[in-house]
């Protein structure tokens, strides 16, 4: 989307996409799944300008079979914002939980920068 009227102008975007997988055999079973997601805006004005971005990122998948349960999960993203003077603020976080051969494991992390 996007509009320009009288030197304010906006445009904006959106995507999305999903997958899962599933499986089974004589050894066990397992599944999957993800998501992604983006979005983004901008403002333009005489006055200034404004905008902003974010993307995410999740997945999960896990299996059973001889050896037990195994897994894992992540969920990462980010965010910036176009500031009015040229500057720019970024934020970032990521975090993730695995399992294997009956011992868990957990990561984060984040992130935030200006320039």
């Amino acid at each position: 989307l996007s509009q320009n009227v009288g030197g304010f102008g906006i445009s904006s975007s959106n995507a999305n996409a999903n997958a899962f997988s599933q499986g089974f055999n004589p050894g066990g079973f397992g599944s999957s799944a993800a998501n992604a997601q983006a979005q983004s805006f901008q403002s333009n004005s005489p006055f200034g300008s404004f905008g902003a971005s974010a993307a995410n990122a999740a997945s999960q998948g896990f299996s059973f079979g001889p050896g037990g349960l195994s897994g894992s999960a992540g969920q990462s993203g980010s965010q910036t914002y176009n500031l009015p003077g040229n500057r720019k603020l970024s934020l970032s976080y990521s975090n993730g939980f695995s399992l294997a051969n009956g011992t868990p494991s957990v990561s984060n992390g984040f992130s935030i920068s200006q320039s």
